[in-house]
């Protein structure tokens, strides 16, 4: 039996592992391949991304299923799981295999059949690496979750890099591309102990479809403009403002993949929660508190610098990315903050209302982004993000009914307007070439936002290992799933 406290310590210890070298494998492996390749071959990349992100997003069903499930798993929903998961994935192989000729076609590419056939390949068994994973994070353990994704990257960037070195980035991320799924997924399957078992149970499959299905869909509405916006705004400029897009959407993307890592903590703390209006509004506040404490400095040193380290790290023509990634800034953090409750709603059963929340913010995004970029050409796309912020009242509107303060989301957009209007000023100076003042007042705001941290704290807590002073003391099963 382990503490309830220690383990979500122990499990972000390890997310923010994985995230650290992930960030570091993945910003090296970028540099070489966009170094090399240039913006042409980031751009056909991105398409093939966009199709693996799908793969990962079909795989969220089965694993917010077994998350959440208040009992443990029988050996028959864990089959009916593997089964689900397969057809789905089946599903959008066959829909991308037919769908390859017409894009090939349209971005003049033979390269992308090729790439996007390796894409299928290694994203076809990532729907099991996510079961296995989600049987160790249902019991608070990450250990899986964290070896299976950093085996996945050093797969990929290690086969890319090593052959856009020997002078074949192309052929780098083709083999990557098929190698990264199928090695990722063994490693998780090992270090879980599991093994693949398929079967098939009417009644079961129609609970694990009923929930799979709302959850992939409100995850998929979430994150699809993100991984789906450049690609399309793409189709109406070049490939190589698409590749710049796509770029400039990763690089702020390194330090928001503290989002996912609150995401994923929090869907699993929040469900062994109670459903009191106060109780869970303490640890939502705490949640965005500790997401924020780290994500604000961390998107704003790169946004506001990026003026200065974007010639110097990817070359001069990547220049134009400080314009998109200083626009997305308030979109960005107001997002990452939505993603945290919307994990609230969903570990309470109330999938309705992120789904809700979601879908009118697609509505409202892909014609703006469509008319927009014919307007504004690239600026188009990061302009989109601050008119479909009008969405957000869809979701607030969800959490009145939860019981929970509106006027603590109104304090925290305005304290992220606050952020964005410091971070922009200190670009608006790095744009100017006087980077010691730049450098020094990004210090000096970092500093002063981690002294006034409500949780700075617990934070210092948790560093050296002490128990938070509220984390609350359950006990959990420290049984691996037979």
């Amino acid at each position: 039996m382990e503490d309830f406290g220690f383990s979500v310590r122990s499990g972000t210890k390890y997310f923010i592992l994985r995230y650290g070298l992930g960030f570091i494998i993945n910003f090296i492996g970028t540099i070489v391949i966009v170094r090399i390749g240039g913006a042409r071959l980031w751009g056909i990349f991105a398409i093939s991304q966009l199709v693996l992100a799908i793969f990962a997003f079909l795989s969220l069903g089965c694993w917010g299923y077994l998350i959440q499930n208040k009992k443990e798993p029988t050996y028959e929903e864990i089959g009916n799981c593997y089964s689900f998961q397969s057809l789905l994935s089946i599903a959008w192989a066959l829909i991308v295999i037919a769908l390859t000729p017409f894009l090939s076609s349209y971005f003049s590419s033979k390269e992308l059949t090729l790439l996007l056939l390796g894409t299928i390949l290694g994203g076809f068994t990532y729907g099991w690496r996510y079961i296995a994973c989600g049987l160790s994070e249902r019991k608070l353990l990450y250990r899986v979750a964290a070896m299976s994704e950093v085996s996945d990257l050093l797969i990929f960037n290690g086969v890319a890099i090593s052959l856009a070195l020997m002078g074949y980035p192309f052929y780098g991320l083709l083999i990557g591309s098929v190698l990264r799924g199928v090695g990722s997924t063994l490693v998780a399957l090992i270090s879980a102990g599991q093994r693949i078992i398929f079967s098939f149970d009417r009644v079961i499959m129609n609970r694990i479809g009923r929930f799979s299905l709302n959850f992939i869909s409100y995850n998929i509405l979430q994150w699809l403009p993100i991984n789906a916006g450049p690609v399309v705004a793409g189709a109406f400029l070049s490939l190589q403002d698409l590749g710049l897009l796509q770029l400039s959407y990763k690089t702020a993307e390194y330090s928001r993949v503290l989002v996912t890592i609150s995401s994923r903590l929090s869907l699993s703390v929040f469900s062994h929660l109670g459903r009191s209006g106060i109780e869970l509004q303490k640890r939502m506040k705490k949640a965005i508190d500790l997401l924020l404490f780290l994500l604000i400095p961390g998107l704003g040193l790169v946004v506001a610098l990026s003026p200065m380290w974007i010639p110097f790290i990817y070359g001069d023509p990547w220049v134009r990315m400080s314009n998109v990634m200083m626009i997305i800034v308030f979109p960005f953090l107001t997002m990452a903050m939505m993603s945290l409750i919307c994990s609230l709603l969903s570990s309470q059963g109330m999938v309705r209302g992120p789904f809700l929340f979601f879908g009118i913010y697609n509505i409202i995004y892909w014609p703006i982004l469509v008319i927009l970029t014919k307007k504004m050409d690239y600026l188009g796309l990061p302009v989109t993000e601050w008119v479909v912020l009008m969405s957000c009242a869809i979701l607030i509107r969800e959490l009145r009914k939860g019981g929970l303060s509106l006027g603590m989301v109104y304090q925290y957009l305005l304290k992220l307007l606050g952020v964005t209007f410091v971070i922009t000023c200190i670009g608006f100076i790095a744009i100017h070439k006087y980077a010691t003042i730049g450098i020094v007042l990004s210090i000096i705001a970092s500093t002063l936002w981690f002294v006034i941290s409500p949780v700075r704290r617990e934070v210092k807590n948790w560093i050296t290992g002490y128990p938070a002073p509220l984390a609350k003391r359950e006990t959990v099963s420290s049984k691996s799933t037979e």
